[in-house]
């Protein structure tokens, strides 16, 4: 029996991941987190507001507001749950299975921040927070046997089979946010949903553009992509990896960081009202931070 054969898209499932923020053993909020590599050092990627439990942008008092409204808990861990990390063997790498976990400290003992993150011009935070993974010490792998160093995460700026393409994004052109829209689907082993929206903005003036599409909590902190299926990629022809298949190519472009809403549209438990905002009748707007913001983060990490 041969091995059955995948399409290449399929690969960009494996670089989301699941997370869970908690304060000690009480659970915040979900949302979603991917891996960056540069220069052979992995780095976990999510949002500022997620890691810190805050809005990255002040209040009228200069205040940034805990998004925990009840208690305002901020986080001192997340965990991780991952599918798809590439594990060596003798004959090779292989996948690990579904649902395994990492419970990752994102404080160290004087209650300082492990992850790195970057003041904006207006006062304001980029909404991306990056945590180095080299020297971090995880608190509860799962199993016991992986720890990372065995293990590599497939690394969401990767190109799809090595065949990135160089496409300037437009207003109007798709992109793709993978994530875990409420936490609660997760179907296929723990791979994210696939949302599509279209570029509402121009990309020339920020660091941030906006995308129409309709999501929800639980998204912040996802890749999103730029993926072509137009042009026929004679390479794959050629080596038969995907034969009578659309041959696609695939471009990372940065962090979903979740829609346009006011703090004051926020509930205690980070999650967005109902009663008295009708969230579906708003502009349905969301937050992509490009992916040169990651970038000169770790550009800073690495002075």
């Amino acid at each position: 029996m041969t091995d059955e054969i995948t399409n290449p898209i399929e690969d960009i499932g494996y670089h989301s991941f699941y997370l869970e923020s908690f304060f000690n053993e009480k659970r915040l909020t979900n949302a979603t987190c991917f891996c960056y590599k540069k220069n052979e050092e992995y780095y976990l990627v999510t949002n500022y507001h997620i890691l810190s439990g805050r809005e990255p942008n002040p209040d009228m008092n200069g205040l940034y507001q805990p998004i925990d409204k009840t208690n305002g808990a901020i986080p001192n861990k997340i965990r991780v749950w991952i599918y798809g990390w590439e594990y060596p063997l003798e004959n090779g790498l292989v996948r690990t299975g579904m649902g395994y976990f990492f419970d990752i400290p994102i404080l160290n003992q004087h209650e300082e921040p492990l992850y790195k993150f970057k003041q904006f011009h207006d006062n304001g935070f980029y909404d991306v927070a990056i945590l180095p993974l080299k020297n971090i010490d995880f608190l509860s792998p799962q199993p016991d046997s992986f720890s990372f160093g065995k293990n590599r995460p497939v690394p969401a700026n990767r190109s799809l089979g090595g065949l990135a393409y160089s496409y300037n994004l437009r207003p109007t052109d798709d992109v793709f946010i993978l994530g875990y829209p409420f936490g609660q689907l997760k179907p296929h082993s723990y791979l994210p949903i696939w949302k599509r929206g279209s570029v509402a903005t121009s990309l020339k003036y920020s660091p941030y553009f906006l995308v129409d599409t309709a999501t929800r909590s639980g998204m912040s902190g996802s890749p999103v992509y730029a993926i072509s299926s137009n042009e026929i990629n004679q390479l794959l022809i050629a080596k038969q990896v995907i034969p009578n298949e659309k041959p696609y190519k695939a471009k990372f472009i940065g962090i979903y960081s979740g829609r346009i809403v006011s703090p004051e549209e926020r509930t205690s438990d980070g999650f967005f009202k109902v009663a008295g905002h009708d969230i579906d009748t708003h502009a349905q707007l969301g937050k992509v931070w490009k992916k040169e913001i990651i970038e000169k983060i770790i550009d800073d990490i690495l002075l």
